[in-house]
This record gives structure tokens, C-alpha cells and sequence, in this order.
């Protein structure tokens, strides 16, 4: 895949068109091997953003059944009780079929760029600052949609290349501008001085599977986005989408 350098940048284009079928075909079981090993990476976070409001719930029934042993009768505090547990478990519930769009996308959807990106900034934060890489989401309310399948994916590999090069503290912020029917997110690392560990958040088989620029570039490739970088910081080029029918996105 030619590459050339752009304002400091290496850009990586997208799949030639005359490329065969056997090689679309290769690259596409490529795309496949990155993303679920994208996955995995992801599963440590997903799986807390899972099990946060469940604890929650299990937390206040435990809380109810002890007045209830106690012999507390007051049909107004058993209420409120009651109330609470529903409020849990219907955020629970939204927040589990948050977490399964993760894992089974369905149809491709649109979103906003903006909160695209948060999305992915609210479920890496965590994670990256026990890495001491703290993720600044400075993106403004843009009305721009992109398809949700490819930001996700582009947006959350480059994240975690820029964590598994860095190896170190460190800020990395997220920016955007509208050119016509794209959008440019410029991540942009800053070191900081301080200790670090790459071992203590990685189990032991993700230490030998770590994202490379070539993972990201056949995710890239796959999505028809634009790839570019300069040193750690990354540039993804993503075309607006607008929708021809309910739940399918095209590009505009």
C-alpha cells in the first residue's frame, strides 16, 4: 500500500481499484483479525460499563431485604426503595444495549461526530488513566454525521496505538474541523514526566498481540477512511454519511 507525506503526515490510501478479489477478499479477513483483536482490547472496558448498574441494583435490593429482616414495614420507604432498583435496572439495561452495539453493530448507523467520540473518550478514560494517559475530548458540537461502524473502530485503534507506542505519561487530545463532506479528528499526544508501567494493565496475551500501525491501517483501508500520522499523532479523514433509508448509511 503506497504511502506518501503530507504537511509532515504519512497518509495511507485506501484500497487501489483495481485490486482483485482474492485481495479484497484477503484484506477483508485482515480487517477481520484486527477488529477482533481490537475487541479484546476493548472487553476489559465494555465489561465494566456492564456490570457498574448491575452492582448498583444488587447493592440497594440487599439494602431492601435487610429493613425487610429487620421488620422495617414503612410502605412508603419500601417504596422508594423499589423505585430506585427500577431506575438501576433501566439504566442497566440501556447501558447493556450500549455495550451490545459493540459487539453486534447490526446495520450500520450514522452518528453525530461529536458524540461519536465522547462515546469512545466516556469508555477509555478509565482504562487509559490507570496508564497514565488521560484523553481530552475537545471536539465542539459539530453537526456532522459519520458512520458510527468506522469511527468507532478507527477512533479506538488509534487510541490504543498511541497508548502501546507511548509507554509513558501522557495527554492526548482530540480536535476536529469540517472540509466540505469530511471531517478531520487530529489526535494529538503530549508527554508528561512520571513513572509507567505498561504491565500492570495488560494481562499477559495482549503483551505479545499490541496494536500496530499496520492493524490500523487495514481497519482504515476497510472502512474507506483516511489515514495519516506524524510522529504519535494521528489524523483519521472520515467522509460524511447521511441516510437513504432507515438504518443504512451511505456516504454523502
Amino acid at each position: 500500500m503506497a504511502s506518501k507525506y503530507e504537511g509532515g503526515f504519512e497518509l495511507s490510501a485506501t484500497a487501489p481499484a483495481d485490486a482483485t478479489p482474492e485481495a479484497i477478499s484477503a484484506s477483508r479477513r485482515d480487517a477481520d483479525s484486527v477488529r477482533y483483536n481490537l475487541l479484546r482490547r476493548l472487553a476489559p472496558a465494555l465489561k465494566h460499563d456492564m456490570l457498574v448498574n448491575l452492582q448498583a441494583v444488587a447493592m440497594m435490593a440487599d439494602v431492601l431485604v435487610a429493613k425487610l429482616e429487620r421488620g422495617e414495614q414503612d410502605p412508603a420507604a419500601l417504596q422508594k426503595g423499589i423505585s430506585r432498583i427500577n431506575r438501576l435496572v433501566r439504566d442497566a439495561v440501556a447501558t447493556n444495549l450500549k455495550v451490545a452495539s459493540w459487539l453486534e453493530p447490526g446495520e450500520d448507523e450514522g452518528i453525530g461526530l461529536t458524540a461519536g467520540v465522547q462515546d469512545c473518550v466516556s469508555l477509555l478514560a478509565a482504562s487509559f488513566n490507570f496508564r497514565a494517559l488521560h484523553l481530552a475530548n475537545n471536539v465542539p458540537p459539530l453537526k456532522f454525521d459519520v458512520s458510527r461502524f468506522a469511527l468507532r473502530n478507527l477512533l479506538a485503534a488509534a487510541l490504543f496505538l498511541i497508548a502501546d507506542e507511548v509507554q509513558g505519561p501522557a495527554d492526548i487530545s482530540i480536535v476536529a474541523e469540517l472540509s466540505g463532506s469530511q471531517a478531520t479528528l487530529q489526535l494529538h499526544v503530549t508527554r508528561r514526566d512520571g513513572p509507567f508501567e505498561l504491565d500492570h494493565e495488560l494481562p499477559a496475551g495482549f503483551r505479545s498481540r499490541l496494536l500496530e500501525w499496520d492493524d490500523v491501517k487495514m481497519l482504515a483501508e476497510a472502512e474507506s477512511v483516511q489515514l495519516r500520522r506524524a510522529g504519535h499523532d494521528v489524523r483519521l479523514v472520515l467522509p460524511r454519511v447521511r441516510a437513504m433509508r432507515p438504518l443504512k448509511m451511505v456516504a454523502a
